[in-house]
């Protein structure tokens, strides 16, 4: 063997290594993934673009966010310590992950908690390895997925009634406050004997004149909105209808 094929054996040599690792494992070569905030939890979505199978990763928060907890949601066996692998609060590392769970191409759900409220906008580092005792790989950062921070439609202020609830008196409500502008409203107006509840026809509207066959039962608006594609409903409170002041 002349000294130019053994310079180029050894260089060859040289990049299997790199490629394989320390542990002489195939490096990770790809992932990332994405997350939604809920309260002080991040719900992840991370996904393995590469060509190796995951066996660990971990993840690090950025300045001033610390982790509390963590597990993965579709792979009982692993299990998640917080300041690993290198002590800080900021990191928490998940696994082994069993094998068969993390292949090219599959994605694992990991829910972690932290000291604050989650936020959309924040950056997380992932690192992975392919085998126990191998080195961890940067792949690319994990970000706030569509949708993040969504909440979903919700009633801030019931109708209110107001007006006195006398036979031949009209009582008018106040609009309900929303969490968002509705596309569409609906109003429909009930009389009430107790628990039992039923429509008062014609009555779709914010006022509702009052007659003989409310005396002695209660009536209330229901109100009925459309956000986002979504229904959401709200009711006022029972007014008692009398038939006289006093």
């Amino acid at each position: 063997m002349n000294r130019r094929t053994a310079a180029a054996l050894t260089l060859a040599g040289s990049v299997l290594a790199c490629a394989h690792g320390a542990a002489g494992r195939p490096l990770v070569d790809g992932g990332g993934g994405t997350y939604l905030t809920s309260g002080r939890a991040y719900d992840f979505v991370l996904v393995n673009s590469g060509s190796t199978s995951w066996r660990n990763f971990y993840l690090v928060a950025p300045q001033g966010t610390s982790f509390v907890g963590g597990t993965t949601g579709n792979e009982g066996s692993a299990s998640c310590v917080i300041g690993q692998p290198d002590g800080s609060p900021r990191e928490i590392e998940c696994g082994p992950l069993s094998p068969g769970v993390m292949p090219p191409h599959a994605q694992v759900a990991f829910v972690a908690t932290t000291t604050s409220e989650s936020v959309c906008g924040t950056t997380f580092q992932l690192f992975v390895n392919s085998a126990d005792g191998a080195s961890f790989t940067p792949v690319a950062d994990v970000t706030a997925g569509a949708g993040c921070g969504a909440r979903p439609p919700r009633l801030v202020a019931r109708p209110k009634l107001r007006g006195t609830p006398i036979v031949g008196s009209t009582i008018r409500a106040t609009a309900a406050i929303w969490s968002a502008a509705p596309t569409h409203v609906r109003y429909r107006w009930e009389r009430c004997a107790g628990s039992s509840c039923t429509t008062i026809s014609g009555a779709s509207g914010l006022m509702l004149l009052l007659t003989k066959r409310d005396a002695g039962h209660t009536v209330r608006l229901i109100v009925t909105a459309t956000i986002a594609g979504e229904e959401v409903r709200a009711s006022s409170s029972t007014l008692a209808v009398r038939t006289r002041r006093g």
